[in-house]
Protein backbone atom coordinates (compact mmCIF):
# COMPACT_ATOMS: atom_id res chain seq x y z
CA UNK A 1 0.00 0.00 0.00
CA UNK A 2 1.44 3.47 -0.88
CA UNK A 3 2.66 5.43 2.15
CA UNK A 4 0.13 8.21 1.53
CA UNK A 5 -2.69 5.69 1.90
CA UNK A 6 -1.50 4.08 5.15
CA UNK A 7 -2.76 6.71 7.59
CA UNK A 8 -6.30 6.95 6.14
CA UNK A 9 -6.55 3.15 6.13
CA UNK A 10 -5.76 3.05 9.85
CA UNK A 11 -8.86 5.18 10.46
CA UNK A 12 -11.16 2.75 8.64
CA UNK A 13 -11.72 0.41 11.62
CA UNK A 14 -12.75 3.39 13.75
CA UNK A 15 -15.32 4.41 11.13
CA UNK A 16 -16.64 0.90 10.54
CA UNK A 17 -19.59 -0.76 12.25
CA UNK A 18 -19.43 -4.55 12.71
CA UNK A 19 -22.71 -6.47 12.84
CA UNK A 20 -22.42 -10.08 14.02
CA UNK A 21 -25.34 -12.19 12.82
CA UNK A 22 -25.80 -14.31 15.92
CA UNK A 23 -29.29 -15.68 15.39
CA UNK A 24 -28.40 -19.09 13.96
CA UNK A 25 -30.44 -22.03 15.21
CA UNK A 26 -27.55 -24.44 14.65
CA UNK A 27 -29.97 -27.27 13.83
CA UNK A 28 -27.15 -29.55 12.64
CA UNK A 29 -25.71 -29.52 16.18
CA UNK A 30 -28.84 -31.15 17.62
CA UNK A 31 -28.68 -31.22 21.46
CA UNK A 32 -25.78 -28.71 21.60
CA UNK A 33 -28.26 -26.02 20.53
CA UNK A 34 -31.29 -27.38 22.31
CA UNK A 35 -31.16 -24.47 24.78
CA UNK A 36 -28.93 -21.88 23.12
CA UNK A 37 -28.21 -20.27 19.77
CA UNK A 38 -25.24 -21.52 17.72
CA UNK A 39 -22.94 -18.56 18.65
CA UNK A 40 -23.40 -19.31 22.38
CA UNK A 41 -22.16 -22.92 22.09
CA UNK A 42 -19.05 -23.68 24.16
CA UNK A 43 -15.70 -24.12 22.40
CA UNK A 44 -12.06 -24.72 23.30
CA UNK A 45 -12.29 -25.28 27.05
CA UNK A 46 -13.61 -21.91 28.21
CA UNK A 47 -14.85 -19.92 25.21
CA UNK A 48 -18.10 -19.49 23.28
CA UNK A 49 -18.14 -19.50 19.46
CA UNK A 50 -19.16 -15.82 19.38
CA UNK A 51 -15.96 -14.89 21.27
CA UNK A 52 -13.87 -15.56 18.16
CA UNK A 53 -15.83 -13.14 15.96
CA UNK A 54 -15.90 -10.51 18.71
CA UNK A 55 -12.17 -10.93 19.41
CA UNK A 56 -11.37 -10.55 15.71
CA UNK A 57 -13.28 -7.25 15.72
CA UNK A 58 -11.58 -5.93 18.84
CA UNK A 59 -8.10 -7.06 17.79
CA UNK A 60 -8.66 -5.34 14.43
CA UNK A 61 -9.49 -2.01 16.08
CA UNK A 62 -13.24 -2.06 15.43
CA UNK A 63 -15.07 -0.57 18.41
CA UNK A 64 -18.64 -0.16 17.15
CA UNK A 65 -19.98 -3.70 17.29
CA UNK A 66 -23.55 -4.94 17.21
CA UNK A 67 -24.65 -8.50 17.92
CA UNK A 68 -27.95 -9.33 16.20
CA UNK A 69 -29.78 -12.10 18.04
CA UNK A 70 -32.89 -14.10 17.24
CA UNK A 71 -33.80 -17.51 18.65
CA UNK A 72 -32.78 -18.92 22.06
CA UNK A 73 -30.74 -15.82 22.84
CA UNK A 74 -30.82 -15.84 26.66
CA UNK A 75 -27.53 -17.71 27.15
CA UNK A 76 -25.82 -15.56 24.51
CA UNK A 77 -27.05 -12.27 25.96
CA UNK A 78 -26.00 -13.27 29.47
CA UNK A 79 -22.51 -14.15 28.19
CA UNK A 80 -22.19 -10.81 26.35
CA UNK A 81 -23.32 -8.81 29.39
CA UNK A 82 -20.86 -10.57 31.68
CA UNK A 83 -17.81 -10.68 29.46
CA UNK A 84 -17.84 -7.96 26.83
CA UNK A 85 -17.98 -4.69 28.75
CA UNK A 86 -14.29 -3.88 28.26
CA UNK A 87 -12.20 -2.11 25.59
CA UNK A 88 -8.82 -2.82 24.09
CA UNK A 89 -6.80 -0.17 22.27
CA UNK A 90 -4.29 -2.18 20.21
CA UNK A 91 -4.99 -2.84 16.55
CA UNK A 92 -3.74 -5.78 14.54
CA UNK A 93 -4.73 -7.17 11.15
CA UNK A 94 -7.59 -9.26 9.71
CA UNK A 95 -10.52 -6.81 9.33
CA UNK A 96 -8.09 -3.87 9.56
CA UNK A 97 -6.55 -5.11 6.28
CA UNK A 98 -9.79 -6.26 4.69
CA UNK A 99 -11.28 -2.76 5.07
CA UNK A 100 -8.67 -0.92 2.92
CA UNK A 101 -8.85 -3.75 0.36
CA UNK A 102 -12.62 -3.15 0.15
CA UNK A 103 -12.07 0.56 -0.41
CA UNK A 104 -9.31 -0.03 -2.98
CA UNK A 105 -11.46 -2.40 -5.06
CA UNK A 106 -14.20 0.22 -5.27
CA UNK A 107 -17.15 -2.17 -5.01
CA UNK A 108 -20.15 -1.79 -2.72
CA UNK A 109 -19.69 -5.27 -1.23
CA UNK A 110 -16.66 -7.39 -0.36
CA UNK A 111 -16.90 -11.05 0.65
CA UNK A 112 -14.07 -12.83 2.50
CA UNK A 113 -13.29 -16.17 0.89
CA UNK A 114 -11.10 -19.20 1.42
CA UNK A 115 -10.15 -22.19 -0.71
CA UNK A 116 -11.82 -25.46 0.29
CA UNK A 117 -12.16 -28.89 -1.26
CA UNK A 118 -15.00 -29.49 -3.70
CA UNK A 119 -16.72 -31.81 -1.24
CA UNK A 120 -16.58 -29.20 1.54
CA UNK A 121 -17.81 -26.48 -0.81
CA UNK A 122 -21.29 -28.00 -0.99
CA UNK A 123 -21.97 -26.69 2.53
CA UNK A 124 -21.07 -23.04 1.72
CA UNK A 125 -21.71 -20.18 -0.58
CA UNK A 126 -19.30 -20.66 -3.50
CA UNK A 127 -18.02 -17.95 -5.84
CA UNK A 128 -16.21 -17.53 -9.12
CA UNK A 129 -13.87 -14.53 -9.57
CA UNK A 130 -11.97 -12.79 -12.35
CA UNK A 131 -8.30 -11.76 -12.34
CA UNK A 132 -9.10 -8.63 -10.28
CA UNK A 133 -11.02 -10.65 -7.65
CA UNK A 134 -14.38 -9.31 -8.78
CA UNK A 135 -17.05 -11.92 -8.11
CA UNK A 136 -18.62 -13.10 -11.34
CA UNK A 137 -20.88 -15.81 -9.91
CA UNK A 138 -22.16 -16.78 -6.47
CA UNK A 139 -24.13 -19.92 -5.60
CA UNK A 140 -25.36 -20.84 -2.12
CA UNK A 141 -24.64 -24.49 -1.11
CA UNK A 142 -24.48 -25.87 -4.68
CA UNK A 143 -24.64 -29.58 -5.43
CA UNK A 144 -22.12 -29.03 -8.24
CA UNK A 145 -19.83 -26.20 -7.00
CA UNK A 146 -17.68 -24.30 -9.52
CA UNK A 147 -13.94 -24.77 -9.08
CA UNK A 148 -11.11 -22.24 -9.18
CA UNK A 149 -9.37 -21.88 -12.57
CA UNK A 150 -6.88 -24.66 -13.21
CA UNK A 151 -8.32 -27.04 -10.60
CA UNK A 152 -11.06 -29.65 -10.54
CA UNK A 153 -11.00 -30.15 -6.76
CA UNK A 154 -10.66 -26.69 -5.14
CA UNK A 155 -13.35 -24.02 -4.74
CA UNK A 156 -13.64 -20.51 -3.30
CA UNK A 157 -16.04 -20.57 -0.35
CA UNK A 158 -17.61 -17.60 1.37
CA UNK A 159 -16.53 -17.22 5.01
CA UNK A 160 -19.70 -15.33 5.92
CA UNK A 161 -17.71 -12.12 6.47
CA UNK A 162 -19.05 -9.21 4.41
CA UNK A 163 -18.13 -5.54 4.12
CA UNK A 164 -20.73 -3.17 2.64
CA UNK A 165 -20.79 0.51 1.88
CA UNK A 166 -23.34 1.71 4.43
CA UNK A 167 -25.75 3.46 2.06
CA UNK A 168 -25.73 0.54 -0.38
CA UNK A 169 -26.56 -1.90 2.41
CA UNK A 170 -29.36 0.25 3.82
CA UNK A 171 -30.92 0.62 0.37
CA UNK A 172 -30.61 -3.10 -0.36
CA UNK A 173 -32.15 -4.15 2.94
CA UNK A 174 -35.12 -1.84 2.38
CA UNK A 175 -35.56 -3.14 -1.16
CA UNK A 176 -35.23 -6.76 -0.06
CA UNK A 177 -37.72 -6.31 2.79
CA UNK A 178 -40.34 -5.11 0.31
CA UNK A 179 -39.69 -7.97 -2.14
CA UNK A 180 -42.29 -10.74 -1.59
CA UNK A 181 -40.22 -13.22 -3.63
CA UNK A 182 -37.09 -12.82 -1.46
CA UNK A 183 -36.05 -15.32 1.20
CA UNK A 184 -34.40 -12.41 3.07
CA UNK A 185 -31.07 -14.19 3.24
CA UNK A 186 -27.61 -12.67 2.63
CA UNK A 187 -26.26 -15.73 0.83
CA UNK A 188 -29.35 -16.35 -1.28
CA UNK A 189 -30.55 -12.82 -2.03
CA UNK A 190 -28.30 -9.89 -1.04
CA UNK A 191 -24.93 -11.22 -2.26
CA UNK A 192 -26.18 -12.75 -5.56
CA UNK A 193 -27.88 -9.45 -6.43
CA UNK A 194 -24.65 -7.54 -5.73
CA UNK A 195 -22.87 -9.94 -8.06
CA UNK A 196 -25.44 -9.38 -10.81
CA UNK A 197 -25.00 -5.61 -10.43
CA UNK A 198 -21.21 -5.91 -10.65
CA UNK A 199 -20.87 -4.61 -7.10
CA UNK A 200 -19.24 -7.59 -5.35
CA UNK A 201 -15.55 -8.30 -4.86
CA UNK A 202 -13.74 -11.14 -3.07
CA UNK A 203 -11.10 -10.79 -0.37
CA UNK A 204 -8.87 -13.88 -0.06
CA UNK A 205 -8.42 -14.85 3.57
CA UNK A 206 -4.66 -15.39 3.14
CA UNK A 207 -4.21 -11.65 2.52
CA UNK A 208 -5.15 -10.68 6.08
CA UNK A 209 -5.11 -13.75 8.30
CA UNK A 210 -2.84 -13.93 11.32
CA UNK A 211 -0.43 -16.89 11.42
CA UNK A 212 2.35 -17.89 13.78
CA UNK A 213 5.02 -17.80 11.09
CA UNK A 214 5.74 -17.08 7.41
CA UNK A 215 4.19 -19.59 5.06
CA UNK A 216 1.96 -21.16 7.69
CA UNK A 217 -1.54 -22.18 6.63
CA UNK A 218 -4.39 -19.91 7.82
CA UNK A 219 -6.91 -21.47 10.18
CA UNK A 220 -10.65 -21.41 9.57
CA UNK A 221 -13.22 -24.07 10.36
CA UNK A 222 -16.93 -24.57 9.95
CA UNK A 223 -18.24 -26.15 13.18
CA UNK A 224 -21.81 -26.53 12.02
CA UNK A 225 -22.15 -30.27 12.66
CA UNK A 226 -21.52 -32.47 15.70
CA UNK A 227 -18.58 -34.18 13.99
CA UNK A 228 -16.88 -30.98 12.85
CA UNK A 229 -17.46 -29.35 16.25
CA UNK A 230 -15.87 -32.29 18.07
CA UNK A 231 -12.95 -32.53 15.64
CA UNK A 232 -12.19 -28.79 15.95
CA UNK A 233 -12.12 -29.06 19.75
CA UNK A 234 -9.91 -32.16 19.78
CA UNK A 235 -7.53 -30.51 17.31
CA UNK A 236 -6.67 -28.01 20.07
CA UNK A 237 -4.96 -30.80 22.04
CA UNK A 238 -2.18 -31.23 19.45
CA UNK A 239 1.31 -30.18 20.55
CA UNK A 240 1.29 -27.48 17.87
CA UNK A 241 -2.43 -26.99 17.15
CA UNK A 242 -3.84 -25.48 13.99
CA UNK A 243 -5.58 -22.89 16.18
CA UNK A 244 -3.05 -21.51 18.66
CA UNK A 245 -4.96 -20.16 21.65
CA UNK A 246 -1.64 -19.24 23.29
CA UNK A 247 -0.66 -16.60 20.73
CA UNK A 248 -0.52 -13.33 22.70
CA UNK A 249 -0.55 -11.28 19.51
CA UNK A 250 -4.13 -12.35 18.85
CA UNK A 251 -5.87 -13.03 22.15
CA UNK A 252 -9.34 -14.54 22.28
CA UNK A 253 -11.41 -12.62 24.83
CA UNK A 254 -14.25 -14.14 26.81
CA UNK A 255 -16.13 -14.19 30.08
CA UNK A 256 -15.05 -16.85 32.53
CA UNK A 257 -16.32 -17.44 36.07
CA UNK A 258 -13.94 -16.95 38.99
CA UNK A 259 -12.86 -20.52 39.64
CA UNK A 260 -9.94 -22.18 41.37
CA UNK A 261 -7.19 -23.68 39.19
CA UNK A 262 -7.63 -27.21 37.92
CA UNK A 263 -6.42 -29.78 40.44
CA UNK A 264 -5.00 -33.29 39.98
CA UNK A 265 -5.22 -35.49 43.05
CA UNK A 266 -3.95 -38.83 44.43
CA UNK A 267 -0.67 -40.51 43.59
CA UNK A 268 -1.19 -44.25 43.63
CA UNK A 269 -0.34 -46.63 40.79
CA UNK A 270 -3.96 -47.21 39.75
CA UNK A 271 -5.41 -44.02 41.21
CA UNK A 272 -3.51 -41.02 39.92
CA UNK A 273 -5.04 -37.81 38.55
CA UNK A 274 -3.36 -37.06 35.22
CA UNK A 275 -4.04 -35.47 31.84
CA UNK A 276 -1.93 -36.01 28.71
CA UNK A 277 -2.21 -33.81 25.60
CA UNK A 278 -5.44 -32.29 26.93
CA UNK A 279 -7.01 -28.96 27.85
CA UNK A 280 -8.35 -28.80 31.41
CA UNK A 281 -10.18 -25.66 32.52
CA UNK A 282 -10.52 -23.99 35.91
CA UNK A 283 -12.56 -25.51 38.69
CA UNK A 284 -11.94 -29.07 37.45
CA UNK A 285 -10.73 -31.84 39.77
CA UNK A 286 -9.11 -34.88 38.17
CA UNK A 287 -8.40 -38.10 40.04
CA UNK A 288 -8.71 -40.36 36.99
CA UNK A 289 -6.94 -40.44 33.64
CA UNK A 290 -7.49 -38.00 30.75
CA UNK A 291 -6.03 -38.38 27.24
CA UNK A 292 -6.42 -36.12 24.20
CA UNK A 293 -9.55 -34.47 25.54
CA UNK A 294 -10.99 -31.00 26.17
CA UNK A 295 -12.48 -30.44 29.62
CA UNK A 296 -14.46 -27.27 30.26
CA UNK A 297 -14.87 -25.62 33.67
CA UNK A 298 -15.83 -27.49 36.86
CA UNK A 299 -15.53 -30.98 35.39
CA UNK A 300 -14.98 -33.92 37.73
CA UNK A 301 -13.14 -37.04 36.57
CA UNK A 302 -13.32 -39.49 39.46
CA UNK A 303 -10.88 -42.16 40.56
CA UNK A 304 -10.46 -45.27 38.39
CA UNK A 305 -12.15 -43.58 35.42
CA UNK A 306 -10.71 -42.88 31.97
CA UNK A 307 -11.55 -40.10 29.53
CA UNK A 308 -10.06 -40.31 26.03
CA UNK A 309 -10.60 -38.33 22.82
CA UNK A 310 -13.66 -36.62 24.28
CA UNK A 311 -15.15 -33.18 24.89
CA UNK A 312 -16.69 -32.65 28.33
CA UNK A 313 -18.73 -29.46 28.68
CA UNK A 314 -19.12 -27.49 31.96
CA UNK A 315 -20.00 -29.35 35.17
CA UNK A 316 -19.83 -32.85 33.70
CA UNK A 317 -18.98 -35.64 36.14
CA UNK A 318 -17.23 -38.74 34.88
CA UNK A 319 -17.46 -41.80 37.12
CA UNK A 320 -15.51 -45.06 36.81
CA UNK A 321 -18.05 -46.75 34.53
CA UNK A 322 -17.21 -47.13 30.85
CA UNK A 323 -15.71 -45.01 28.09
CA UNK A 324 -17.04 -41.41 28.24
CA UNK A 325 -19.27 -39.49 25.93
CA UNK A 326 -18.73 -35.78 25.41
CA UNK A 327 -21.84 -34.11 26.72
CA UNK A 328 -23.85 -31.06 27.48
CA UNK A 329 -23.75 -28.86 30.55
CA UNK A 330 -24.48 -30.77 33.79
CA UNK A 331 -25.42 -33.94 31.88
CA UNK A 332 -23.61 -37.27 32.00
CA UNK A 333 -24.08 -40.35 29.85
CA UNK A 334 -21.94 -43.49 29.83
CA UNK A 335 -21.01 -44.72 26.36
CA UNK A 336 -23.59 -47.30 25.31
CA UNK A 337 -21.29 -49.06 22.86
CA UNK A 338 -23.15 -47.89 19.75
CA UNK A 339 -23.68 -44.49 18.21
CA UNK A 340 -27.13 -42.97 18.46
CA UNK A 341 -28.28 -44.81 21.62
CA UNK A 342 -29.71 -41.93 23.62
CA UNK A 343 -32.20 -42.75 26.32
CA UNK A 344 -34.43 -40.21 28.04
CA UNK A 345 -34.48 -36.42 28.17
CA UNK A 346 -31.21 -36.17 30.05
CA UNK A 347 -29.53 -38.41 27.51
CA UNK A 348 -30.85 -36.31 24.62
CA UNK A 349 -28.93 -33.35 26.03
CA UNK A 350 -25.65 -35.21 25.62
CA UNK A 351 -23.49 -33.17 23.31
CA UNK A 352 -21.18 -35.52 21.43
CA UNK A 353 -19.90 -39.02 21.03
CA UNK A 354 -16.21 -39.71 21.72
CA UNK A 355 -13.77 -38.47 19.12
CA UNK A 356 -13.80 -41.06 16.36
CA UNK A 357 -10.94 -43.53 16.09
CA UNK A 358 -10.50 -42.65 12.43
CA UNK A 359 -9.28 -39.16 13.36
CA UNK A 360 -6.32 -40.27 15.42
CA UNK A 361 -3.96 -40.91 12.52
CA UNK A 362 -4.72 -37.53 11.00
CA UNK A 363 -4.38 -35.83 14.36
CA UNK A 364 -0.73 -36.82 14.63
CA UNK A 365 -0.09 -35.19 11.26
CA UNK A 366 -1.76 -31.99 12.43
CA UNK A 367 0.76 -31.67 15.24
CA UNK A 368 3.61 -31.02 12.82
CA UNK A 369 4.12 -27.33 12.32
CA UNK A 370 0.70 -25.90 11.42
CA UNK A 371 -0.50 -22.71 13.03
CA UNK A 372 -3.53 -20.51 13.40
CA UNK A 373 -6.02 -17.82 12.85
CA UNK A 374 -9.05 -17.36 15.04
CA UNK A 375 -11.70 -18.43 12.55
CA UNK A 376 -14.87 -20.37 13.38
CA UNK A 377 -18.27 -20.29 11.81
Amino acid sequence: MPAKDVEPSLDLPKRAVALILAGGRGSRRHHLTERRAKPAVYFGGKFRIVDFALSNCRNSGIRRIGVITQCKSHSLLRHLQRGWAFLKTEMNELYALMLPDHVAKGRACTVACIEVSRDEARAFGVMAVDAQWNITDFVEKPSDPPCVPGSTERCLASMGIYIFNAKYLYDELERDMADPTSTHDFGKDIIPRAVRLGQAAAHPFAMSCVTSGPGEAPYWRDVGTIDSYRDANIDLTATEPLLNLYDRRWPVWTYQPQLAPAKFVHNQPERRGQAVESLVSGGSIISGSVLRSVLFSSVRVHSYSNVAWSVLLPEVERGPQRAPVARGRRSWLPHSGRHGDRRGRRARRAALLPHRQRHRAGHAAHAGGMRHMSGLS
